[in-house]
């Protein structure tokens, strides 16, 4: 046989070479880029809130907590946590965080509304870390903000509501190396007064931040629910974009890379909620990850019936989004809780709002 020349065997060389990068046959010679997966999910406090604020009656308030109780919060955060099994993100930020408290007998005969009750009822961010847990998934509460927390007279009882806008961070088993630090959350100076039987009822809202790291690249994580009751009341939205003016010289300022996970309920899309605030946000440089990765889908995420009893979704409005700023690259969007199942009594969805499930490359 003759033997090869050495230009055959360069050519040869050549061409293994090029096979083994083809399969990562050789380590060391490229990395992958690292990325992160963020959940932002509005969890429903499972009534209607403008209508007991313009009526809070003791009937009004127990018939609220009656919805609450009906709307199942524990088969809710299941079958949310089934959902999320599926393809478990590194971050979860979290709004409409309820924390329902009681206190009996009340201190209506008193004459104040403090809220003081202590008696846990329903703390939905504790019930969706325990149904995660259950679907072996380790998730910790990173940083939180407490926004509106009020307390109002029941049937021989006080009923509290503790709102608050939460970022979960993942460890544990099947977790990849992420970190979490500088952690911080403030309300709004900007409150909208809702109308209330007893006079104006001022809204606290509020946002948390944290710096995340994964893989050593970093960026800053922030999630808020911006004003939506005088949305609803059919008010000017100023209340809300004072709040965003907020926010854009807050958590969202500097030049480093920033992802804005939330409920900024402002129509980035679909009918309603016309405000300036999705605009607004767009405008100061922020990209939209779900106009990235399926420009030409809906997206809707809101809302449903306050039964969550609905056969068919009736979402018709963008107002959950993950924006982002700072050189990301948007490797997928869906959105979770897109078909109906059997939860709960006639309870069909797990929240009124749709998750919204974002992968991003980072810079």
């Amino acid at each position: 046989m003759p033997k090869p020349t050495t230009s055959t065997g360069i050519l040869a060389l050549l061409t293994l070479l090029t096979a083994l990068l083809a399969l990562g046959g050789l380590s060391g010679c490229t990395s992958p880029t690292p990325s992160v997966t963020i959940l932002t999910q509005n969890l429903y406090m499972g009534f209607d809130a403008l209508a007991l604020l313009e009526h809070p009656t003791p009937p009004a308030v127990e018939a609220a907590f009656a919805q609450v109780a009906a709307s199942d919060p524990a088969a809710r955060a299941a079958a949310l946590a089934e959902e999320i099994a599926g393809e478990p993100p590194d971050v979860i930020a979290l709004q409409e965080a309820v924390l329902f408290r009681t206190q009996e007998p009340g201190d209506l005969l008193r004459g104040t509304f403090a809220p003081n009750a202590t008696d846990v009822a329903y703390d939905f961010v504790a019930i969706l870390i325990d149904a995660l847990a259950a679907r072996g998934l380790t998730y910790t509460v990173a940083g939180a903000v407490t926004n509106v927390d009020i307390e109002m007279p029941g049937v021989g009882r006080d009923i509290r509501l503790t709102d608050r806008d939460v970022i979960l961070a993942r460890s544990g088993p099947g977790a990849r190396g992420l970190s979490v630090s500088n952690v911080r959350g403030e309300r709004y100076a900007a409150a909208f007064a809702a109308p209330g039987a007893l006079g104006k009822i001022p809204i606290a809202r509020g946002w948390v931040a944290a710096d995340v790291t994964v893989d050593g690249a970093a960026f800053r994580l922030v999630t808020t629910t911006l004003e939506s009751l005088e949305v609803y009341a059919g008010v000017a939205a100023e209340v809300q974009a004072a709040q965003v003016r907020e926010l854009l010289a807050g958590p969202l300022a500097g030049g480093g890379p920033v992802v804005l996970a939330g409920d900024v309920s402002s129509a980035a899309s679909g009918r309603g909620f016309a405000t300036p605030s999705y605009g607004a946000l767009i405008d100061a440089g922020l990209l939209d990850a779900w106009e990235a990765a399926r420009p030409d889908a809906d997206g809707f995420t809101c809302c449903r019936a306050p039964g969550l009893d609905e056969v068919a979704s009736s979402l018709d409005v963008r107002l959950d989004v993950v924006l982002y700023r700072g050189g990301f690259t948007v490797a997928d969007a869906r959105l979770l809780s897109a078909q109906p199942r059997t939860i709960a009594g006639a309870v069909r969805w797990p929240s009124d709002h749709a998750g919204l499930l974002v992968t991003l490359e980072l810079p």
